[in-house]
């Protein structure tokens, strides 16, 4: 469903239908050409923005155990 089936559906509601429909077509579309390309994408970027994201979370840890020593007095400190 295009931005031209969109137009054909909306106008029926007249001139406000026409362009709504012609933007949900557009965007219908739209959203459409992004699940497509991503699906035939290769997986290659997506494993580096995992270990991006593992990274991430396992600095948080570190920080929040580091947070944790402090607040109890950092006992173990050398």
């Amino acid at each position: 469903m295009g931005p031209l089936a969109g137009a054909l559906v909306g106008w029926g509601w007249g001139w406000v239908g026409l362009l709504s429909g012609v933007l949900v077509g557009a965007l219908f579309s739209l959203t459409a050409a992004v699940v497509v390309s991503t699906w035939i994408m290769p997986p290659v970027p997506d494993r580096s923005f995992q270990e991006k994201v593992e990274q991430h979370t396992r600095q948080r840890r570190v920080e929040q155990r580091a947070r944790k020593a402090r607040r109890r007095g950092g006992g173990k400190r050398h």
